[in-house]
Order: C-alpha cells, then sequence, then structure tokens
C-alpha cells in the first residue's frame, strides 16, 4: 500500500516516532518553533512569551510535550497542560511546512486531546496567531469555537472545545 493511501496512524507508526519531550530536547524544539514562527513574522522571544521552552519538563509537569520526530528529525511538537481538574490547554503545536496536509496535524492534535482526556479535562482551550491560518482551519475542522478574546501578544486568537457537559 502506497504512503498517500494509508491511514495517518499507520504513517506514524511506519515512518515517524512520537516521544514525550525532555530538557534534552529543548535546541532542537527552540530551533523547530523559532523557524515556524519565524516563517510567518513572529519573533520568538526565550524571555518571554516562549520561556516555557527553557525547561520543559517543569513547565509541562501538569501536562505533557510530546515531539514527532522522521528519522532523527524534528518535524512536529504538541502539548497540553491541566489549568484545573476540568480544563487543559493546548499548546506548542508545531509542524513542518514540509509534512503539512499529511494528516499529522490531525493526529498531534488527537494524541494531546486524548492524554488530557485521560487525565479529567472535559474543556480544551488553546491560544494562537491569527497569522497561523493553517494551524486555525485544523482546529475548526477538529470542533474548537472562536471565543472573544482581547489581543495579547501574538496570541491573538482563543479558541474552546467541549469534550463532555458536565452541567
Amino acid at each position: 500500500m502506497s504512503n498517500a493511501a494509508m491511514h495517518p496512524v499507520a504513517i506514524l507508526q511506519e515512518r515517524y516516532s512520537l516521544r514525550i519531550a525532555t530538557n534534552r530536547d529543548v535546541p532542537a524544539i527552540w530551533r523547530h518553533i523559532a523557524a515556524i514562527l519565524g516563517s510567518y513574522g513572529i519573533i520568538a522571544d526565550l524571555e518571554t512569551t516562549d520561556r516555557d521552552l527553557t525547561d520543559i519538563e517543569a513547565f509541562y509537569r501538569n501536562g505533557t510535550f510530546y515531539t514527532l520526530w522522521e528519522d532523527e528529525r524534528l518535524i512536529g511538537t504538541a502539548a497540553y497542560t491541566l489549568t484545573d481538574a476540568r480544563h487543559a490547554e493546548i499548546g506548542r503545536m508545531y509542524l513542518s511546512s514540509t509534512h503539512r496536509g499529511k494528516g499529522l496535524g490531525r493526529l498531534l492534535l488527537a494524541r494531546v486531546t486524548e492524554a488530557a482526556t485521560q487525565k479529567g479535562a472535559t474543556v480544551l482551550s488553546l491560544k494562537t496567531s491569527s497569522a497561523l491560518k493553517e494551524a486555525i482551519q485544523l482546529y475548526t475542522r477538529s470542533g474548537f469555537v472562536m471565543q472573544e478574546r482581547k489581543p495579547c501578544g501574538p496570541c491573538d486568537v482563543s479558541m474552546t472545545k467541549v469534550l463532555k457537559d458536565d452541567r
């Protein structure tokens, strides 16, 4: 079967490896995210908006930071943190431009959604930049809804997805 006809999970198992990030991965993660943001004219900054990347293990202790690798090349990231018992914030969803359109973004989003749900999250939220149109399209197709929000730095879009209504 050709890779084009394979389901994304089968492609992941065949060609890629999904790993939980450690601080040893920080240099590769930083280069990956800074390059993607830079391609949209957004400047990454370890002092402010991206300081979580200086100590991934500490910052994501209430969640998980995943990395997606093709051989030894980092091609994608995705993370979540539990902000309380029922709410998780999705973040750091970045996929190399050469790997978009192959279902890998959906796969990363599904992985962080599943992991957050297993930890008890019933509501997911995320913040992103309106410049990241492909990401917003992915989130919308996955059931996230735009929220009213005042712009704050490069993240001027806020979205939420209710997984389970606890009312």
